[in-house]
């Protein structure tokens, strides 16, 4: 049940339009007053280097991100790959958001659906930033629902100063634990009366100390795991 809504947000003075995935947000935009960015457009904003160089992003679970588009437009050196299970996000978030995503691939971008462990299989690193957006995987239990396997191949597809983000729910304690011996930061925010969490991992650690995460705050950073 994938579907739009259009809701007032009474306290915050807010008109809010949903894509929803059952009960699940996959994306919120603000129709009226201000409202913060995506999480995941803020974090790829954040790590994104100035010069327009070659950078590549892989988004799993990105079939609604904004994301895509904002690196097409203002990033010409930039390489898109988004995994998303679900057609109708796509669809709905281009016709509904202004993703601007299609299914198939152009010289600059690859969109395909279906099963995230199948095509997580096909992807070929390395990625300067790899989000995954767990809201896509709440449906299934989580991202325990993805494989070990699937855990190592996110890691092995990182670039030698990757950072692999995993928001805007948190991740569940086993894929932290995957994730030991790696620099982590845990980053919290409040967003349309909710809570959002977001965990950045980093193999080579420094980027993520002297980025500036705009919005949110963190909660704990260091080389273990929180």
């Amino acid at each position: 049940d994938v579907r739009v809504e259009d809701r007032r947000v009474t306290e915050l003075k807010l008109g809010v339009r949903y894509l929803l995935e059952g009960d699940q947000v996959r994306q919120r935009v603000m129709l009226t007053g201000e409202g913060a960015l995506p999480w995941d457009l803020l974090i790829g904003k954040a790590l994104i280097p100035e010069e327009d160089c070659p950078w590549r992003l892989l988004l799993i679970g990105g079939g609604a991100s904004t994301l895509p588009r904002m690196l097409r437009e203002e990033r010409g050196a930039s390489t898109i790959e988004v995994l998303e299970r679900t057609g109708a996000v796509v669809e709905l978030g281009r016709d509904y958001f202004n993703t601007e995503l299609r299914s198939g691939s152009t010289e600059r971008e690859i969109v395909r659906i279906g099963n995230l462990e199948d095509l997580l299989a096909d992807v070929q690193g390395p990625f300067d930033l790899v989000i995954v957006d767990t809201s896509a995987l709440a449906p299934l239990g989580g991202t325990s629902a993805l494989s070990k396997l699937a855990h190592t191949k996110l890691l092995s597809v990182l670039g030698t100063s990757g950072v692999i983000a995993w928001g805007p729910i948190a991740p569940d304690p086993g894929t932290v634990g995957a994730l030991e011996g790696q620099h982590q930061v845990t980053l919290t925010r409040s967003c349309d009366s909710e809570e959002e969490v977001v965990v950045l991992s980093q193999l080579s650690g420094g980027d993520l100390v002297d980025a500036s995460f705009t919005g949110f705050r963190p909660i704990s950073g260091g080389t273990d795991p929180p």
